[in-house]
């Protein structure tokens, strides 16, 4: 299996994460650092790579969050009534083709408060989201 930075094609690909970031200790929802250059300290670094099979179209793409401690962030399946979601959204592209939604590598810890009323599902430390992706006839993996 190859793993590895995006091929030259994808670098270009438009990748968001767009995610609350809160504080552990104190619910502090209008923390964005680390997301785009929004706020101040990096309390999350965002990656991506893909992954293919020698020879292949497809593979997964896979974006990771390295969460600070301290710090978590919601899930992508976060129910409406609570925090925002987290969120991936990759540019169309004639090269590339995204199969399938993102989904998580780990369940999220459900947390309730009494300040929404529907549970928080937030990570910690580092998480993955992978998506199918098919590649082009004319995409070179490599």
């Amino acid at each position: 299996m190859k793993t590895g930075n995006f091929p030259r094609f994808l670098v270009p690909m438009l990748l968001v994460l767009a995610s609350a970031v809160a504080s552990a200790q104190d619910f502090d929802f209008g923390q964005l650092g680390g997301l785009g250059g929004l706020g101040g300290d990096e309390q999350v670094t965002i990656t991506a790579q893909f992954v293919t099979a020698p020879n292949s179209k497809a593979g997964q793409l896979q974006v990771t969050a390295t969460i600070e401690p301290g710090w978590h962030i919601y899930s992508v399946t976060q129910p409406k009534g609570g925090s925002m979601p987290t969120s991936i959204k990759v540019a169309e592209s004639e090269s590339y083709q995204v199969l399938g939604e993102f989904h998580t590598d780990q369940q999220p810890k459900i947390k309730r408060t009494e300040l929404y009323p529907v549970p928080l599902e937030e990570h910690y430390g580092v998480v993955t989201w992978p998506a199918p992706i098919q590649l082009s006839a004319d995409a070179d993996p490599g």
